[in-house]
């Protein structure tokens, strides 16, 4: 499984979507058939990147709910719920430009963003501000 996974990653950095695609679905069918649950949260988080980069972000935002579902369930910590709560409300505002729920994700993954890394923080950040560029709020 991990290895589909790497080489998930490893097309998606090569913008070889459809492969990557193809690989994380391979891994998240493993993981739900042999019980693998908690890494579940994880490729779903990577399928959800991989459908925000093709433009469909419906289907991203599926794949971030079920990764709160899951983490959620199995009550992983506030780690995993950062990058979903970042990658929903970037989804939301991106590319359907709903900035009502977007600012709902957004002020979720700022309320646990302490311990993120510098560029984590430096994206979110920066995809939360351009949504206010994009609504013309400047101020």
């Amino acid at each position: 499984m991990r290895y589909y996974n790497v080489c998930g990653i490893i097309y998606s950095y090569e913008n070889n979507f459809d492969s990557a695609t193809s690989c994380f679905n391979h891994v998240y069918n493993c993981a739900k058939r042999n019980s693998y649950k908690t890494l579940i949260p994880d490729i779903c988080i990577n399928m959800a990147d991989i459908y925000n980069r093709q433009g469909d972000y419906a289907s991203g935002i599926k794949y971030y709910r079920e990764a709160l579902k899951i983490a959620d369930s199995l009550k992983m910590d506030n780690a995993l719920r950062f990058p979903i709560y970042a990658g929903i409300g970037y989804s939301y505002f991106a590319g359907l430009m709903n900035y009502d729920l977007a600012d709902i994700y957004f002020i979720k993954a700022e309320n646990i963003i302490d311990g993120r890394s510098m560029m984590e923080k430096f994206i979110f950040c920066n995809n939360w501000g351009t949504s206010y560029y994009y609504r013309r709020a400047y101020q």
